[in-house]
């Protein structure tokens, strides 16, 4: 079910209604980059200048009381975030050759469809959207519903300074590269982890892959934003960044 769709020249759009439960949104974005060759070397430069600015909110609502799934959040991470372990960020020329296109899908019940009771219903929004792109969102439904949410909670770290954090009930950890220091896990066991840049860099090489059909059709597994990590055995985490910025924890939260 589309349900936005946006031509060139948008910069935003706000309480979008959305009155059936969803399992996934499907993101397609199209444009125009001038100046650039489609390649390997420009996969990114492609990617900010159609989604590299743009932001999401997505609440819930009944009336009374709203549950934010997300807010302000990066589209551009959250693509990242979405596709971390499977799916992929997909980026093409279209038929005509003058624009490129890209597509991923972020799941927003990891267990079916949201459920939404009576009077209840998503609001999303969309803001700093490019000028060069359009774009469409579908929503996909799903024939089991549940409560449960992708929730991907915002942290802030200040810099040079180790923080603790509980993520007992985390999937991952996603932590930007530009800034990132230092990572240690520690488990019920009373075993601890510690991470340097090199060697998460190690962890994570395998799942960050590039991949190239004959039809010159882009498959992005992996980008450079950040660095995602499962932290489902973990119970707590201690970052260590070199700015005072924000990382995220990826959950599945109940709303």
């Amino acid at each position: 079910m589309e349900i936005v769709s946006l031509a060139l020249g948008t910069s935003s759009i706000s309480n979008r209604e959305i009155e059936s439960p969803v399992h996934r949104l499907n993101f397609t974005i199209t444009g125009r980059v001038p100046g650039t060759n489609f390649g390997t070397n420009n996969l990114t430069g492609i990617l900010v200048s159609l989604i590299g600015s743009m932001k999401i909110n997505l609440q819930k609502q009944d009336g009374t009381a709203n549950e934010t799934l997300m807010e302000n959040l990066s589209v551009m991470q959250l693509a990242e975030m979405a596709t971390h372990g499977e799916g992929c960020i997909v980026i093409r020329e279209n038929s005509d050759y003058t624009d490129y296109v890209v597509t991923f899908s972020v799941e927003v019940c990891p267990d079916g469809a949201l459920e939404l009771g009576e009077h209840q219903k998503l609001m999303l929004g969309l803001s700093s959207i490019p000028a060069a792109a359009a774009v469409v969102i579908d929503a996909l439904d799903h024939p089991v519903t549940s409560p449960l949410y992708v929730k991907y909670e915002n942290k802030f770290v200040n810099a040079n300074t180790q923080k603790s954090f509980a993520i007992d009930n985390a999937l991952a950890i996603a932590l930007p590269r530009v800034n990132f220091t230092k990572l240690e896990l520690l488990y019920n066991n009373g075993k601890n982890v510690i991470l340097n840049k090199r060697e998460i860099e190690q962890i994570l090489m395998d799942a960050e892959d590039t991949i190239i059909d004959d039809r010159s059709v882009y498959f992005i597994t992996g980008m450079h934003d950040l660095y995602i990590l499962s932290v489902e055995e973990a119970i707590e985490a201690k970052v260590t960044l070199d700015a005072s910025t924000n990382f995220f924890l990826i959950k599945n939260q109940a709303i």
